[in-house]
């Protein structure tokens, strides 16, 4: 008796093409969502709507939160 199968990657490609590989949306603001919320956190969503007008991005890294102009 032959042998199953285990893997094929046939046509996956050619599927994934027919609509076209688009990039991921960015979006506007940085999700907060897997951080805990301290007071400071959840007004973080109007602090990035108002510094954005002015060229401010905040960047998110392990040792916290970093402001830098673009």
């Amino acid at each position: 008796m032959a042998k199953s199968k285990n893997h094929t990657a046939h046509n996956q490609s050619a599927k994934a093409h027919r609509n076209g590989i688009k990039k991921p949306k960015r979006n506007r603001n940085a999700s907060t969502n897997g951080i805990k919320k301290p007071k400071p956190i959840v007004n973080m969503k109007y602090m990035f709507q108002v510094s954005a007008g002015y060229g401010l991005v905040f960047v998110f890294l392990s040792s916290g939160l970093i402001l830098s102009k673009i």
